[in-house]
């Protein structure tokens, strides 16, 4: 699995809850644990799932591939540099754990975004090996979701369910 072959049309799956471990990680650094949804927050820095048996099943299907170990925005940005293509992503379309939902709007973009430690995968593929991908995921236990497609052009565009731009830059 490559980098560099995602194509206009494909679509971008993500597996997991990526920002949960970024998220675990800044509390860990804080020693300020109050709460369960903090515990498991810190669990998934602590012990992250790679997903090898799913990347496996993906080798044939996927155009292009990518550990989230950056960061969802640094990661696909590896993508569509390699592949010298754009993507769309929408924000409500990336799982995210209870816990991650409960913080700020915010923080929830920092950590999904600019975070990193998940190692969940991020991949794309022709909308064709749709259902490939489902049964890839349901066979090794994964879950999958698509969260944007690429695009002619270069860089990122994040949108909310209306269509809006996402303006993810971190906050001083």
């Amino acid at each position: 699995l490559r980098r560099s072959g995602a194509k206009p049309g494909d679509d971008i799956y993500v597996t997991g809850t990526p920002g949960d471990a970024a998220a675990g990680l800044a509390l860990w650094r804080s020693s300020n644990v109050r709460n369960q949804d903090q515990r498991q927050l810190m669990q998934r820095f602590a012990r992250p799932a790679p997903r090898v048996a799913l990347a496996g099943e993906l080798a044939s299907h996927a155009s292009a591939a990518i550990d989230v170990s950056d960061g969802l925005a640094g990661d696909l940005g590896h993508i569509l540099e390699s592949a010298g293509v754009a993507a769309a992503v929408r924000w409500g379309a990336i799982p995210r754990s209870a816990a991650l939902r409960r913080l700020s709007q915010e923080q929830q973009w920092q950590f999904v975004f600019g975070g990193g430690d998940d190692y969940e995968l991020l991949f794309t593929v022709p909308p064709a090996a749709a259902g490939a991908v489902e049964s890839a995921a349901r066979a090794s236990g994964v879950s999958v979701a698509r969260i944007g497609s690429i695009h002619a052009g270069r860089g990122l565009r994040v949108v909310d369910e209306r269509g809006n731009a996402v303006d993810i830059a971190p906050r001083a």
